[in-house]
């Protein structure tokens, strides 16, 4: 085998690692993504603050009902049951509200590690910015 082939096998050889992109190794260990529990509870505390008015909305709207007039168990019983399910409905808002912002974050400190997003994330971390 000439120089020149030899050469040439020995790129091709390589060439598959070589061509490949490379991620800068990340400054910091991928577990160090993971916000501290103090981010998170300034975080459910903010998105307490932001629903507030849905459960101050809730609990009026529960009270004054009540207050209207005079009525039955039953439908004491109703209104009590429709209540509990805005108040089960707000919950949920916040913890998925939570799980999004929390995901957000992860995704930025991911991104400003070096470390690969998650797929989807690059695009919306972009739109963002």
């Amino acid at each position: 085998m000439s120089t020149l082939a030899a050469q040439h096998s020995s790129f091709q050889a390589a060439s598959p690692e070589l061509l490949q992109p490379r991620r800068p190794r990340a400054a910091v260990p991928e577990s160090d993504v993971e916000p501290s529990d103090e981010w998170k509870r300034n975080m459910r505390q903010r998105i307490e603050e932001g629903l507030r008015d849905m459960v101050f909305d809730a609990k009026n709207n529960y009270e004054s009902k009540l207050k209207q007039r005079l009525m039955s168990n039953l439908l004491r019983e109703q209104l009590s049951q429709e209540y509990q399910a805005a108040m089960a409905e707000i919950r949920k808002l916040a913890h998925e509200q939570f799980q999004v912002e929390l995901e957000r974050e992860r995704q930025e400190r991911r991104w400003a590690a070096g470390i690969a997003l998650t797929p989807g994330w690059d695009e919306a971390l972009k739109q963002e910015q």
